[in-house]
């Protein structure tokens, strides 16, 4: 078979052997937008090596390769139907492997058209004065980090813990640092499957460990400091854990920020004696965004997450049932090309979405009113509805007193 690779940053093709052509190469009245699994390889321009180079036998990447990696996975946000599977980068070249599912020919959404560049070189932007306050606070993370020698961090995959991860490898090597994602029926599957690829990306040890919150009478009776419960139980199990492997420390993501809104689940991590040192340190939701989009790391601009119980209004029983309906109602949506955040709120046989304002259109379009509804119904709801409001972090806590705050589990004293 005749192999063929895409010149980086060139429209044309070069082949191997060197007389094989682009028309050589190609299975002769093949339609390649058809559904399928295809081999692609990629690379540099004159095949110089630009993201790396191999001593001694070993592959050593350099930071160009973060752009290469980011075009990779930024495909599917050009070609929505385009499904990734397995990828590898080399110093010269790419492999992957890119899918077209059944649905994509009828959305034609395949094949070459004009778009944006997959990658757009930033300008230097002159130093704020900020600036000087975020590399202080990236410090005090760091000389945190140093004094903790060996940390388990609880890793989720959203951008705070991602930042974590990446800032304790960085301090005190891979070797002191273990990742631990706890998996459970509250997880959305997206949110395990993105854990596992990040983790290899940073090169880290990870485990993923079961949780069991879903037995759990106290969390399943959704009362409003169930995420006390559930903290309290997955920590637990970290600590131990670390104490077995020799850790010294369990570290939470929590930001700066999160003060702010009602989070039973931090007292029961202060009690555990797990540590939030991105909080200690001062940073905010937005310097770990800026901070992570310097570093290179792929989440910087990730929508902010949430387990799919935070889905279900207080005092409303938790179930798996209910769990998988807003699972899928949620990958439905971020797959039908609805950015950004994305909720299912669920009300029993009502379904309330919020997305951003600026999504709302999409949603009610004839043709895309009449899919949402039909899949909606399709996995038990009966009534389908948009807020109008569209999406609000922590929405469902406005339904919380102030007394229910000040309880013993509650983020205030009484």
């Amino acid at each position: 078979m005749k192999k063929c690779s895409v010149i980086w940053g060139d429209a044309s093709l070069r082949s191997v052997p060197r007389k094989c052509s682009r028309h050589s190469i190609r299975l002769k009245g093949y339609d390649y937008s058809q559904t399928g699994a295809y081999f692609v390889t990629i690379c540099t321009r004159n095949r110089v090596c630009l993201f790396g180079k191999i001593e001694n036998g070993k592959m050593l990447l350099n930071a160009a390769r973060r752009i290469a990696e980011k075009c990779w996975l930024d495909i599917p946000c050009h070609f929505p139907d385009i499904r990734l599977d397995a990828f590898v980068i080399m110093p010269n070249h790419i492999h992957g492997v890119i899918i077209i599912p059944d649905n994509a020919n009828s959305n034609k959404t395949v094949g070459a058209k004009p778009l944006s560049p997959l990658y757009e070189f930033e300008k230097p932007m002159p130093k704020a004065k900020s600036d000087d306050k975020i590399e202080m606070q990236y410090r005090n993370l760091t000389n945190l980090l140093q004094k903790m020698g060996r940390v388990l961090v609880a890793f989720s995959g959203g951008v705070d813990s991602t930042f974590l991860l990446h800032a304790a490898v960085e301090t005190l090597s891979r070797a002191n640092v273990l990742a631990v994602t706890a998996i459970s029926e509250i997880l959305p599957q997206r949110e395990k499957e993105a854990a596992i690829r990040i983790a290899r990306e940073i090169g880290v040890e990870h485990l993923l460990v079961n949780s069991h919150e879903i037995k759990d009478p106290r969390f399943t009776a959704n009362p409003p400091d169930k995420c006390y419960w559930c903290k309290k139980n997955r920590f637990k199990s970290l600590v131990d854990l670390a104490a077995f492997r020799g850790f010294h420390f369990v570290l939470d993501g929590e930001n700066a920020d999160d003060s702010k809104d009602y989070r039973p689940g931090s007292i029961a991590a202060r009690e555990l004696g797990v540590r939030s040192v991105l909080n200690e340190a001062g940073l905010t939701k937005a310097r770990i965004r800026s901070l992570s989009k310097k570093f290179g790391l792929s989440t910087w601009n990730k929508p902010s997450g949430a387990c799919l119980a935070s889905r279900i209004p207080y005092d409303q029983p938790i179930t798996p049932e209910k769990l998988e309906q807003i699972d899928r109602g949620e990958n439905f949506l971020l797959k039908s090309n609805i950015s950004g955040q994305v909720r299912v709120r669920h009300y029993g046989d009502i379904a309330r979405i919020e997305v951003p304002p600026k999504d709302m259109t999409k949603l009610l379009k004839k043709e895309m009113r009449a899919r949402v509804t039909d899949y909606f119904k399709s996995i038990g709801f009966l009534f389908v509805t948009l807020d109008l409001e569209g999406y609000s972090t922590g929405s469902l806590n406005r339904a919380v007193t102030d007394k229910e705050k000040g309880s013993p589990n509650g983020y205030r004293k009484p």
